[in-house]
């Protein structure tokens, strides 16, 4: 598997893609690396995508959005995907999460119907903050969760092989 980076350039080859985000790292820590990119290279766009990794620290979202929107060009805010959705975290699913499922629930982390609603409100909280500042700063907004969000029950594990992470 190549990545979501490998199947973005393959998607749009009139563009090419740069990864900013190391697995696990903070937005805080990407836009460190974004804003020094930005100084080194000419970049015609910045994508940023705040990633599950922030979500427990809204305040920081918020301030480091601003930061970016102010140091880098073109700037482009991104909500963050998930298939979790409404009518997945009412219900009771780890008939889904079964050890034979080709899909899995949040990387190792055990399924639990409290562990989704968590998951999914502060994931629909940060993307309140990225939609927020993209208004208030004049922004690009591309909106990821709404895009991917699914609540066919047959069908909302399509797009996604755990519900973070894209099958790109």
């Amino acid at each position: 598997r190549e990545g979501w980076v490998a199947g973005l350039n393959q998607l749009f080859p009139e563009y090419h893609f740069i990864n900013g985000g190391i697995q696990g790292d903070p937005l805080e820590n990407i836009a460190a690396r974004a804003i020094e990119a930005n100084c080194r290279m000419e970049i015609s766009v910045n994508i940023i995508y705040p990633g599950w990794h922030s979500r427990r620290r809204p305040s920081s979202v918020r301030e480091t959005l601003d930061r970016m929107i102010d140091l880098v060009p073109n700037a482009v805010l991104c909500t963050v995907f998930t298939s979790l959705n409404r009518k997945f975290i009412a219900r009771d699913m780890s008939h889904v999460f079964a050890a034979e499922s080709p899909f899995y629930f949040f990387g190792n982390w055990p399924y639990s119907p409290e562990a989704a609603k968590k998951i999914y409100s502060e994931i629909t909280a940060q993307n309140d903050i990225v939609r927020e500042v993209a208004r208030e700063r004049g922004a690009a907004c591309l909106d990821l969760f709404e895009r991917f969000y699914n609540e066919d029950m047959n069908e909302f594990k399509r797009d996604f092989y755990d519900v973070c992470h894209l099958r790109i």
